[in-house]
């Protein structure tokens, strides 16, 4: 006969301690200007972590960070395979940003990035954009390096005033919460879970 076993059980088979399985979450979230993507910040700064302390148990792991004045969407989640898929640069998971610059920004400047250039030892580029005004871009990225698009228009004196990320792969911003066992979940991230990882010729 079984037993029922409740979450406050220590339960061993064996000899072994048998932990639950967790259901995998999946958090869309709209990041707010001046908010860390960080657990905790000794200067005392708000933190995204202040808005999921009802997910502790979870243990998330944020995908897609974004800086402390940036703004937009960021995913939030306990599966790590997941999480590594979207991060990884061989995946090339698209990302895309409205800049919005405060002078504006020539054809030759953008082409340029969009070759990419070297800075400090690193090589910056975006894949693709779209002028929406003089001074408003949006920018596509497939490798998200640390501050990557302010780093770049920086190394060409342009100030950016705003940086709002509207998209990552076929998930735009809006925000939502997510189960395995819920069937929206398929809906909303099977664009995003069934990524073709880029082949590397191993021959040479």
């Amino acid at each position: 006969m079984g037993e029922k076993v409740y979450p406050e059980d220590i339960v061993y088979y064996r000899g072994n301690r048998v932990n639950p399985t967790k259901k995998k979450l999946y958090i869309a979230f709209y990041k707010p200007q001046k908010v860390l993507c960080s657990n905790y910040d000794p200067e005392g700064r708000s933190t995204i972590n202040q808005y999921f302390q009802d997910f502790s148990s979870y243990r998330l792991f944020y995908v897609g960070r974004l800086d402390y004045m940036s703004t937009g969407l960021i995913f939030l989640t306990n599966d790590g395979s997941f999480a590594e898929k979207i991060s990884h640069p061989s995946t090339e998971m698209e990302k895309e940003y409205v800049v919005e610059t405060g002078a504006p920004v020539d054809d030759k400047t953008l082409a340029e990035m969009v070759k990419g250039v070297n800075i400090e030892g690193d090589f910056y580029r975006i894949n693709k954009y779209t002028r929406k005004t003089p001074v408003k871009i949006h920018v596509v990225l497939t490798e998200g390096k640390n501050r990557e698009i302010r780093k770049l228009f920086s190394h060409y004196r342009i100030k950016v005033k705003k940086l709002h990320r509207i998209r990552i792969g076929n998930v735009k911003s809006e925000i939502f919460i997510l189960e395995a066992t819920d069937i929206y979940l398929k809906k909303k991230l099977t664009g995003l879970l069934n990524i073709r990882e880029k082949k590397i010729d191993s021959s040479n």
